[in-house]
């Protein structure tokens, strides 16, 4: 992941997954997210490469579960996605905000089709409340609203 195409077979090497699922925060406007979500995977359209995928992904996926309550990343790339996809709708001929877009939204499948195998939607439901207690509209409201848009858009273009 991060910088052009990947395979299963880098998985283990790359610096940005390791970074991302590691103990770092990384703030909304980091350029690390241009690098990270730069990558191309090709999609599972199969259960078998589907399963390809859960498996090599599984210890990263171990630990982000254990560093995300401290670090939030998971909140962090869905900031990250609604940026994108508000972007994809703005300026729909920019193939690379596209694919950047379709990349954080194919890292949020992996890790919420984990938390939910792993544990239940009730303790997933936080990640998705304002960090404050001010009265911001959740980011669950945001993000459904994008995925939605994003979706159309993408499939349009």
């Amino acid at each position: 992941m991060g910088a052009q195409y990947s395979s299963l077979n880098e998985l283990k090497s790359n610096e940005y997954l390791s970074r991302f699922v590691s103990e770092e925060i990384i703030s909304v406007n980091d350029p690390f997210w241009n690098q990270f979500l730069s990558f191309r995977l090709q999609s599972p359209f199969t259960t078998a490469h589907s399963k390809l995928i859960d498996e090599s992904c599984s210890i990263f996926l171990q630990q982000f579960e254990a560093n995300n309550p401290k670090t939030n990343n998971y909140g962090t790339l869905i900031e990250v996605f609604i940026r994108l996809a508000t972007a994809v709708r703005d300026e729909c001929d920019d193939n690379i905000v596209t694919w950047q877009t379709y990349s954080a939204l194919f890292i949020l499948r992996c890790i919420t089709k984990y938390f939910i195998e792993i544990d239940s939607e009730q303790n997933l439901y936080p990640y998705f409340l304002p960090q404050d207690n001010s009265d911001r509209v959740s980011l669950m409201s945001f993000f459904v609203d994008n995925l939605f848009r994003a979706s159309i858009d993408i499939w349009q273009s």
